[in-house]
Protein backbone atom coordinates (compact mmCIF):
# COMPACT_ATOMS: atom_id res chain seq x y z
CA UNK A 1 0.00 0.00 0.00
CA UNK A 2 1.23 3.50 -0.85
CA UNK A 3 0.77 4.68 2.73
CA UNK A 4 3.04 1.95 4.09
CA UNK A 5 5.61 2.52 1.34
CA UNK A 6 5.78 6.22 2.18
CA UNK A 7 6.34 5.62 5.89
CA UNK A 8 8.90 2.90 5.19
CA UNK A 9 10.85 5.16 2.85
CA UNK A 10 10.92 7.90 5.46
CA UNK A 11 11.93 5.71 8.39
CA UNK A 12 14.68 4.04 6.33
CA UNK A 13 16.03 7.55 5.64
CA UNK A 14 16.07 8.46 9.35
CA UNK A 15 12.79 10.38 9.44
CA UNK A 16 11.09 10.23 12.84
CA UNK A 17 7.57 8.82 12.66
CA UNK A 18 4.86 11.06 14.12
CA UNK A 19 1.74 9.23 15.37
CA UNK A 20 -1.51 10.15 13.65
CA UNK A 21 -3.92 12.46 15.47
CA UNK A 22 -7.73 12.31 15.61
CA UNK A 23 -9.55 14.48 13.12
CA UNK A 24 -11.15 16.63 15.84
CA UNK A 25 -9.37 19.66 17.30
CA UNK A 26 -9.96 20.48 20.94
CA UNK A 27 -9.83 24.05 22.24
CA UNK A 28 -9.02 25.48 18.82
CA UNK A 29 -10.50 28.09 16.51
CA UNK A 30 -11.58 25.41 14.03
CA UNK A 31 -13.23 22.09 14.79
CA UNK A 32 -11.36 19.83 12.37
CA UNK A 33 -7.81 18.92 11.38
CA UNK A 34 -7.58 20.21 7.81
CA UNK A 35 -3.94 19.33 7.12
CA UNK A 36 -1.05 17.36 8.58
CA UNK A 37 0.70 20.52 9.72
CA UNK A 38 -2.46 21.62 11.54
CA UNK A 39 -2.22 18.40 13.56
CA UNK A 40 1.45 19.08 14.35
CA UNK A 41 1.65 22.87 14.66
CA UNK A 42 3.24 22.76 18.12
CA UNK A 43 6.06 20.57 16.81
CA UNK A 44 6.52 22.75 13.72
CA UNK A 45 6.63 25.99 15.69
CA UNK A 46 9.08 24.60 18.25
CA UNK A 47 11.46 22.97 15.76
CA UNK A 48 11.72 25.87 13.33
CA UNK A 49 12.88 28.14 16.16
CA UNK A 50 15.73 25.82 17.16
CA UNK A 51 19.21 25.79 15.70
CA UNK A 52 20.00 22.32 14.34
CA UNK A 53 23.50 21.02 13.69
CA UNK A 54 21.95 18.52 11.31
CA UNK A 55 18.48 18.88 9.76
CA UNK A 56 15.61 17.35 11.74
CA UNK A 57 13.24 15.16 9.75
CA UNK A 58 9.72 13.88 10.52
CA UNK A 59 7.17 11.84 8.60
CA UNK A 60 3.48 11.08 9.14
CA UNK A 61 0.19 9.99 7.60
CA UNK A 62 -2.74 12.09 8.78
CA UNK A 63 -6.47 11.92 8.15
CA UNK A 64 -7.98 15.34 7.46
CA UNK A 65 -11.40 16.88 6.91
CA UNK A 66 -12.44 20.03 5.06
CA UNK A 67 -16.01 21.27 5.50
CA UNK A 68 -15.75 23.71 2.59
CA UNK A 69 -16.00 20.84 0.09
CA UNK A 70 -19.39 19.52 1.15
CA UNK A 71 -21.43 21.30 -1.53
CA UNK A 72 -19.33 19.79 -4.32
CA UNK A 73 -19.45 16.14 -3.23
CA UNK A 74 -20.86 13.87 -5.93
CA UNK A 75 -20.50 16.58 -8.58
CA UNK A 76 -16.71 16.54 -8.93
CA UNK A 77 -14.38 13.55 -8.47
CA UNK A 78 -11.76 15.26 -6.32
CA UNK A 79 -14.27 16.93 -3.99
CA UNK A 80 -13.53 14.60 -1.08
CA UNK A 81 -13.93 16.25 2.35
CA UNK A 82 -12.33 13.37 4.25
CA UNK A 83 -8.95 12.20 2.94
CA UNK A 84 -5.46 11.18 4.03
CA UNK A 85 -2.33 13.29 3.67
CA UNK A 86 1.18 11.85 3.57
CA UNK A 87 3.60 14.46 4.90
CA UNK A 88 7.21 15.16 5.72
CA UNK A 89 8.48 18.01 7.88
CA UNK A 90 12.09 19.18 7.78
CA UNK A 91 13.90 21.79 9.88
CA UNK A 92 17.32 23.42 9.54
CA UNK A 93 17.93 22.80 5.84
CA UNK A 94 20.26 25.06 3.87
CA UNK A 95 18.17 24.69 0.70
CA UNK A 96 14.84 23.42 -0.57
CA UNK A 97 16.47 20.58 -2.49
CA UNK A 98 16.35 17.78 0.15
CA UNK A 99 12.57 18.09 0.53
CA UNK A 100 11.94 18.28 -3.21
CA UNK A 101 14.22 15.28 -3.76
CA UNK A 102 12.34 13.19 -1.20
CA UNK A 103 8.95 13.90 -2.76
CA UNK A 104 10.13 13.34 -6.33
CA UNK A 105 11.98 10.15 -5.39
CA UNK A 106 8.89 8.82 -3.66
CA UNK A 107 6.68 9.57 -6.68
CA UNK A 108 9.15 7.69 -8.83
CA UNK A 109 9.31 4.75 -6.41
CA UNK A 110 5.56 4.48 -5.81
CA UNK A 111 4.18 5.37 -9.24
CA UNK A 112 7.11 5.18 -11.63
CA UNK A 113 6.70 8.89 -12.41
CA UNK A 114 9.71 10.82 -13.70
CA UNK A 115 10.03 14.49 -12.64
CA UNK A 116 9.86 15.53 -16.30
CA UNK A 117 6.28 14.18 -16.53
CA UNK A 118 5.02 16.60 -13.89
CA UNK A 119 3.96 20.24 -14.00
CA UNK A 120 5.08 22.62 -11.26
CA UNK A 121 3.84 25.93 -9.89
CA UNK A 122 7.22 27.07 -8.61
CA UNK A 123 8.14 30.52 -7.27
CA UNK A 124 11.59 31.99 -7.85
CA UNK A 125 12.07 32.62 -4.15
CA UNK A 126 14.44 30.38 -2.14
CA UNK A 127 15.70 28.92 -5.42
CA UNK A 128 12.59 26.75 -5.75
CA UNK A 129 12.18 27.21 -9.51
CA UNK A 130 15.88 26.62 -10.22
CA UNK A 131 15.90 23.51 -8.05
CA UNK A 132 12.98 22.04 -10.00
CA UNK A 133 14.66 22.85 -13.32
CA UNK A 134 17.84 21.10 -12.12
CA UNK A 135 15.86 17.83 -12.06
CA UNK A 136 15.78 17.82 -15.88
CA UNK A 137 12.25 19.19 -15.95
CA UNK A 138 11.32 20.95 -19.23
CA UNK A 139 11.17 24.71 -18.69
CA UNK A 140 7.66 24.81 -20.15
CA UNK A 141 6.50 22.56 -17.29
CA UNK A 142 7.54 25.07 -14.63
CA UNK A 143 5.09 27.94 -14.13
CA UNK A 144 6.28 30.93 -12.12
CA UNK A 145 4.70 34.25 -11.16
CA UNK A 146 5.80 37.79 -10.42
CA UNK A 147 3.65 37.81 -7.29
CA UNK A 148 2.89 34.70 -5.28
CA UNK A 149 0.20 33.94 -2.74
CA UNK A 150 2.38 33.41 0.35
CA UNK A 151 2.30 30.44 2.66
CA UNK A 152 0.88 31.59 5.99
CA UNK A 153 0.73 29.44 9.11
CA UNK A 154 -1.12 32.03 11.14
CA UNK A 155 -1.44 35.66 12.07
CA UNK A 156 1.83 37.47 12.84
CA UNK A 157 3.88 34.45 11.75
CA UNK A 158 6.61 34.29 9.09
CA UNK A 159 5.50 33.81 5.50
CA UNK A 160 6.77 31.21 3.10
CA UNK A 161 6.30 29.85 -0.39
CA UNK A 162 4.46 26.94 -1.98
CA UNK A 163 5.62 24.49 -4.60
CA UNK A 164 2.63 22.74 -6.16
CA UNK A 165 2.98 19.60 -8.24
CA UNK A 166 0.51 18.30 -10.83
CA UNK A 167 0.32 15.17 -12.98
CA UNK A 168 -1.36 15.23 -16.41
CA UNK A 169 -3.48 12.08 -16.24
CA UNK A 170 -6.02 10.49 -18.61
CA UNK A 171 -8.36 13.30 -19.73
CA UNK A 172 -7.38 15.73 -16.97
CA UNK A 173 -4.86 16.78 -14.35
CA UNK A 174 -4.36 15.46 -10.81
CA UNK A 175 -2.90 17.76 -8.12
CA UNK A 176 -0.72 15.33 -6.20
CA UNK A 177 1.52 17.32 -3.89
CA UNK A 178 2.06 20.66 -2.18
CA UNK A 179 5.33 21.59 -0.46
CA UNK A 180 5.64 24.69 1.71
CA UNK A 181 8.93 26.36 2.61
CA UNK A 182 9.58 28.97 5.32
CA UNK A 183 13.00 30.59 5.71
CA UNK A 184 14.10 31.60 9.18
CA UNK A 185 17.30 32.47 11.02
CA UNK A 186 17.88 28.75 11.63
CA UNK A 187 17.46 27.63 8.04
CA UNK A 188 14.57 26.46 5.89
CA UNK A 189 11.59 24.64 7.40
CA UNK A 190 9.42 22.43 5.20
CA UNK A 191 5.80 21.32 5.39
CA UNK A 192 4.48 19.00 2.69
CA UNK A 193 1.45 17.01 1.63
CA UNK A 194 0.89 14.17 -0.79
CA UNK A 195 -2.70 13.06 -1.33
CA UNK A 196 -2.95 9.32 -0.69
CA UNK A 197 -6.16 8.61 -2.59
CA UNK A 198 -5.02 10.52 -5.66
CA UNK A 199 -1.71 8.64 -5.73
CA UNK A 200 -3.48 5.29 -5.40
CA UNK A 201 -5.94 6.30 -8.13
CA UNK A 202 -3.05 6.94 -10.52
CA UNK A 203 -1.13 3.82 -9.45
CA UNK A 204 -4.15 1.63 -10.21
CA UNK A 205 -4.57 3.33 -13.61
CA UNK A 206 -8.25 4.08 -12.97
CA UNK A 207 -10.51 6.48 -14.86
CA UNK A 208 -13.47 6.78 -12.48
CA UNK A 209 -12.77 8.09 -8.97
CA UNK A 210 -15.41 6.00 -7.22
CA UNK A 211 -13.95 2.74 -8.54
CA UNK A 212 -10.91 3.05 -6.28
CA UNK A 213 -10.42 0.60 -3.43
CA UNK A 214 -11.34 3.39 -1.01
CA UNK A 215 -14.86 3.74 -2.46
CA UNK A 216 -15.73 0.73 -4.61
CA UNK A 217 -17.45 -1.32 -1.87
CA UNK A 218 -19.65 1.62 -0.94
CA UNK A 219 -20.32 2.57 -4.55
CA UNK A 220 -21.55 -0.94 -5.34
CA UNK A 221 -23.68 -1.18 -2.20
CA UNK A 222 -25.31 2.22 -2.71
CA UNK A 223 -26.20 1.24 -6.28
CA UNK A 224 -27.66 -2.04 -5.02
CA UNK A 225 -29.74 -0.46 -2.25
CA UNK A 226 -30.90 2.59 -4.23
CA UNK A 227 -31.29 1.43 -7.85
CA UNK A 228 -33.20 4.61 -8.82
CA UNK A 229 -30.36 6.93 -7.82
CA UNK A 230 -28.55 8.81 -10.57
CA UNK A 231 -24.77 8.61 -10.54
CA UNK A 232 -24.38 11.93 -8.67
CA UNK A 233 -26.58 10.60 -5.85
CA UNK A 234 -24.64 7.33 -5.75
CA UNK A 235 -21.33 9.20 -5.43
CA UNK A 236 -22.83 11.59 -2.89
CA UNK A 237 -23.86 8.70 -0.66
CA UNK A 238 -20.60 6.79 -1.05
CA UNK A 239 -18.56 9.83 -0.12
CA UNK A 240 -20.73 11.29 2.62
CA UNK A 241 -21.43 7.99 4.36
CA UNK A 242 -17.71 7.24 4.51
CA UNK A 243 -17.12 10.71 5.95
CA UNK A 244 -19.86 10.29 8.57
CA UNK A 245 -18.32 7.01 9.68
CA UNK A 246 -14.85 8.55 9.90
CA UNK A 247 -16.16 11.44 11.99
CA UNK A 248 -18.05 9.03 14.25
CA UNK A 249 -14.83 6.99 14.65
CA UNK A 250 -13.12 10.10 16.04
CA UNK A 251 -15.89 10.88 18.49
CA UNK A 252 -18.29 13.18 16.62
CA UNK A 253 -21.97 12.50 17.32
CA UNK A 254 -24.92 13.95 15.38
CA UNK A 255 -26.55 15.34 18.51
CA UNK A 256 -23.38 17.13 19.61
CA UNK A 257 -22.40 20.77 19.27
CA UNK A 258 -19.63 22.15 17.05
CA UNK A 259 -18.48 19.24 14.87
CA UNK A 260 -21.90 17.65 15.40
CA UNK A 261 -23.45 20.52 13.44
CA UNK A 262 -21.32 19.60 10.42
CA UNK A 263 -22.32 15.97 10.80
CA UNK A 264 -26.01 16.95 10.84
CA UNK A 265 -25.49 19.03 7.71
CA UNK A 266 -24.06 16.00 5.88
CA UNK A 267 -26.88 13.80 7.16
CA UNK A 268 -29.52 16.26 5.94
CA UNK A 269 -27.97 16.22 2.47
CA UNK A 270 -28.37 12.44 2.36
CA UNK A 271 -31.92 12.70 3.72
CA UNK A 272 -32.82 14.99 0.85
CA UNK A 273 -32.18 12.24 -1.69
CA UNK A 274 -34.73 9.82 -0.19
CA UNK A 275 -37.99 11.57 -1.21
CA UNK A 276 -39.54 10.84 2.18
CA UNK A 277 -38.58 7.17 2.20
CA UNK A 278 -36.73 5.49 5.06
CA UNK A 279 -33.76 3.16 5.01
CA UNK A 280 -34.65 -0.09 6.78
CA UNK A 281 -32.30 -1.68 9.31
CA UNK A 282 -31.13 -4.39 6.91
CA UNK A 283 -30.20 -1.90 4.19
CA UNK A 284 -28.55 0.41 6.70
CA UNK A 285 -26.34 -2.35 8.07
CA UNK A 286 -25.28 -3.41 4.56
CA UNK A 287 -24.30 0.16 3.74
CA UNK A 288 -22.35 0.54 6.98
CA UNK A 289 -20.59 -2.79 6.36
CA UNK A 290 -19.48 -1.54 2.94
CA UNK A 291 -18.23 1.66 4.55
CA UNK A 292 -16.20 -0.35 7.04
CA UNK A 293 -14.42 -2.09 4.15
CA UNK A 294 -13.70 1.21 2.40
CA UNK A 295 -12.23 2.76 5.54
CA UNK A 296 -10.19 -0.36 6.29
CA UNK A 297 -8.62 -0.12 2.83
CA UNK A 298 -7.70 3.46 3.72
CA UNK A 299 -5.97 2.26 6.89
CA UNK A 300 -8.71 2.53 9.54
CA UNK A 301 -10.42 -0.44 11.16
CA UNK A 302 -13.21 1.38 12.96
CA UNK A 303 -14.61 -1.87 14.40
CA UNK A 304 -11.73 -1.88 16.91
CA UNK A 305 -13.32 0.96 18.89
CA UNK A 306 -16.81 1.56 17.44
CA UNK A 307 -20.01 -0.33 18.21
CA UNK A 308 -21.24 -0.94 14.66
CA UNK A 309 -24.89 -1.42 15.66
CA UNK A 310 -24.88 1.81 17.65
CA UNK A 311 -23.19 3.65 14.77
CA UNK A 312 -25.78 2.34 12.31
CA UNK A 313 -28.71 3.21 14.56
CA UNK A 314 -27.52 6.75 15.33
CA UNK A 315 -26.70 7.75 11.77
CA UNK A 316 -29.70 6.21 10.04
CA UNK A 317 -32.18 7.34 12.66
CA UNK A 318 -31.11 10.88 11.86
CA UNK A 319 -31.18 10.23 8.09
CA UNK A 320 -34.69 8.75 8.25
CA UNK A 321 -36.03 11.53 10.48
CA UNK A 322 -34.56 14.08 8.11
CA UNK A 323 -36.15 12.38 5.12
CA UNK A 324 -39.60 12.59 6.70
CA UNK A 325 -39.15 16.22 7.74
CA UNK A 326 -37.91 17.32 4.31
CA UNK A 327 -40.78 15.48 2.61
CA UNK A 328 -43.26 17.42 4.77
CA UNK A 329 -41.64 20.72 3.86
CA UNK A 330 -41.59 19.83 0.16
CA UNK A 331 -45.30 19.05 0.37
CA UNK A 332 -45.93 22.47 1.94
CA UNK A 333 -43.78 24.10 -0.73
CA UNK A 334 -45.79 22.48 -3.52
CA UNK A 335 -49.03 23.58 -1.86
CA UNK A 336 -47.76 27.16 -1.63
CA UNK A 337 -46.70 26.94 -5.26
CA UNK A 338 -50.15 25.81 -6.38
CA UNK A 339 -51.69 28.67 -4.37
CA UNK A 340 -49.44 31.13 -6.23
CA UNK A 341 -47.74 32.15 -2.97
CA UNK A 342 -44.21 31.81 -4.31
CA UNK A 343 -43.44 34.50 -6.86
CA UNK A 344 -40.09 36.09 -6.14
CA UNK A 345 -36.51 35.17 -5.36
CA UNK A 346 -37.18 36.65 -1.92
CA UNK A 347 -39.90 34.04 -1.36
CA UNK A 348 -37.53 31.26 -2.41
CA UNK A 349 -34.79 32.60 -0.18
CA UNK A 350 -37.22 32.60 2.74
CA UNK A 351 -38.08 28.94 2.15
CA UNK A 352 -34.38 28.19 1.97
CA UNK A 353 -33.46 29.97 5.19
CA UNK A 354 -36.53 29.29 7.32
CA UNK A 355 -37.59 25.84 6.10
CA UNK A 356 -34.16 24.47 5.28
CA UNK A 357 -34.99 23.54 1.69
CA UNK A 358 -32.11 23.81 -0.74
CA UNK A 359 -32.64 25.57 -4.05
CA UNK A 360 -31.90 22.28 -5.75
CA UNK A 361 -34.75 20.54 -3.88
CA UNK A 362 -37.13 23.40 -4.60
CA UNK A 363 -36.22 23.46 -8.27
CA UNK A 364 -36.93 19.73 -8.56
CA UNK A 365 -40.22 20.10 -6.64
CA UNK A 366 -41.38 22.96 -8.86
CA UNK A 367 -40.51 21.04 -12.02
CA UNK A 368 -42.52 18.09 -10.66
CA UNK A 369 -45.47 20.50 -10.62
CA UNK A 370 -44.78 21.70 -14.15
CA UNK A 371 -43.32 25.04 -13.08
CA UNK A 372 -40.05 25.88 -14.79
CA UNK A 373 -39.74 29.67 -14.49
CA UNK A 374 -39.26 30.39 -10.80
CA UNK A 375 -36.73 33.21 -10.21
CA UNK A 376 -34.12 31.26 -8.30
CA UNK A 377 -31.28 33.49 -7.03
CA UNK A 378 -28.12 33.47 -9.10
CA UNK A 379 -25.39 31.80 -7.07
CA UNK A 380 -21.91 32.83 -8.10
CA UNK A 381 -19.81 29.79 -8.87
CA UNK A 382 -16.44 30.02 -7.18
CA UNK A 383 -13.50 28.62 -9.11
CA UNK A 384 -11.86 25.63 -7.46
CA UNK A 385 -9.01 24.05 -9.39
CA UNK A 386 -9.66 20.61 -7.90
CA UNK A 387 -13.19 20.71 -9.36
CA UNK A 388 -12.15 21.79 -12.83
CA UNK A 389 -8.98 19.78 -13.42
CA UNK A 390 -10.51 16.28 -13.52
CA UNK A 391 -14.08 15.58 -14.60
CA UNK A 392 -16.43 12.61 -14.45
CA UNK A 393 -17.00 13.28 -18.16
CA UNK A 394 -14.07 11.78 -20.06
CA UNK A 395 -15.01 13.90 -23.06
CA UNK A 396 -13.98 17.01 -21.10
CA UNK A 397 -10.38 16.52 -22.10
CA UNK A 398 -7.66 18.99 -21.15
CA UNK A 399 -5.54 19.07 -24.28
CA UNK A 400 -2.86 21.46 -23.01
CA UNK A 401 -2.32 20.91 -19.26
CA UNK A 402 0.32 23.64 -18.90
CA UNK A 403 -1.88 26.30 -20.48
CA UNK A 404 -4.86 25.07 -18.46
CA UNK A 405 -2.94 25.57 -15.21
CA UNK A 406 -1.76 29.01 -16.31
CA UNK A 407 -5.35 30.01 -17.04
CA UNK A 408 -6.52 28.51 -13.75
CA UNK A 409 -3.90 30.36 -11.74
CA UNK A 410 -4.71 33.65 -13.47
CA UNK A 411 -8.27 33.30 -12.15
CA UNK A 412 -7.01 32.71 -8.64
CA UNK A 413 -4.05 35.09 -8.43
CA UNK A 414 -3.41 38.69 -9.34
CA UNK A 415 0.13 38.74 -10.62
CA UNK A 416 2.30 38.83 -13.69
CA UNK A 417 3.58 35.55 -15.05
CA UNK A 418 7.34 35.47 -15.38
CA UNK A 419 7.41 32.63 -17.89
Amino acid sequence: MIRDLFIKMGVSNNYKLIPESPIIRNNADTFFIGSAIMANMDLFEAEKEKKHEIPQKYITAQRVFSANRLEDVGKYPLATPFEVMLSIFRFGDKSVEPSIDFILNFLNLALGIDPSQLIYLAPYELGIRNTVLSKKVPERNVISWENNIPLRLGKNKPQGYYLKIFLPYKHGIIPISTIGFIEGINGISTDSALFLERLSFVKDNLIHWYESEFFIDLTKEVKAQFPKFNYNEVYLWANHLRTLMALYYDGVRPEGKGPGHTMRKIIRTLSGTLSGDKVCDDKALKLISAGIKSLKNLGYDITETVDVNELTEQIFRQINNGSSQIAREIKRFKRALSNNEIKSSKDLKQWNEERGLTYEWMRKASEDEGVYDLPFPEIEKRFWLRNECYSFDTNQKITDPVQFLKNAESKRMKGVMKN
